[in-house]
């Protein structure tokens, strides 16, 4: 879902907008323009900003200028209108995109998750990785200075995203995790991550490993949990020591 900051100084307007964008499925804080906004938008973990750009407030450029220095989120300027001159003087003081109020539900929905999206694209999230370093868990070596993911000495081509998922699982081998701490770990606040994402990280994960060493089983399965990463003294096969093949409740869920 995507969460939204919401700024305007006049209430009816801005319970107006927040309708609109509620009513296509997102998550909507309203702040009225005042000192408090400043001190929200430091704290909270809005995907975009929207600022409700009023006729008498255009020239208003300085407090513009904090909020958009203020928020780690893109700011989409929303008009009162289609004036041209307003998304101008919106774009001149700093705004990523301009929309006018008039715009349909999902028109504005849609230009703030554009927002949203392409803002993440450009910037790396906030994760755990230890930037610089070289994580070694027995066999498997994560570099993050090169990028480059090896099992037991051999060249495994992982991409960026799926390097810091394989990172945020190995991290503690042992521990399971949820799909919700995974994608927290791996893709910091970036919005549309969801559940089968991380599973399909994870199947391409386990396929590029399983081309350098066919019995690399490190990564299980915990069903209705999560995942957890064995090193590899302890990886074994699927069978639980004690079960047999058709007690699937201690099998491991290989997805």
């Amino acid at each position: 879902m995507l969460n939204i900051t919401l700024i305007a100084s006049d209430l009816q307007a801005l319970s107006h907008i927040r309708t609109k964008l509620e009513g296509a499925n997102a998550e909507v804080r309203g702040y009225t323009n005042n000192a408090s906004v400043l001190s929200a938008l430091r704290n909270n973990k809005a995907d975009v900003v929207a600022v409700l750009l009023q006729p008498s407030e255009i020239l208003e450029s300085e407090w513009y200028s904090k909020v958009k220095s203020g928020s780690q989120a893109p700011v989409v300027m929303i008009g009162d209108g289609d004036d041209e001159l307003q998304e101008v003087i919106a774009l001149r003081m700093g705004a990523d995109d301009f929309v006018s109020e008039t715009a349909s539900s999902r028109i504005l929905f849609e230009r703030l998750r554009h927002a949203a999206t392409m803002s993440r694209e450009h910037r790396l999230p906030e994760t755990v990785e230890p930037a610089g370093r070289t994580e070694v868990r027995g066999d498997l070596e994560i570099s993050f200075s090169d990028w480059l993911v090896r099992w037991r000495g051999k060249a495994v081509s992982l991409t960026a995203r799926e390097l810091r998922v394989l990172y945020a699982l190995a991290r503690i081998p042992g521990h399971v995790k949820s799909r919700e701490q995974i994608m927290d770990e791996a893709y910091g606040h970036e919005p549309f991550a969801d559940d089968r994402t991380v599973d399909s990280h994870i199947k391409r994960i386990r396929q590029k490993l399983r081309t350098v060493d066919p019995n690399f089983d490190c990564i299980e399965a915990v069903y209705g949990v999560g995942y957890k990463y064995h090193q590899e003294d302890a990886c074994h096969p699927s069978i639980t020591h004690g079960s047999s093949l058709n007690d699937t409740t201690h099998q491991r869920r290989l997805v």
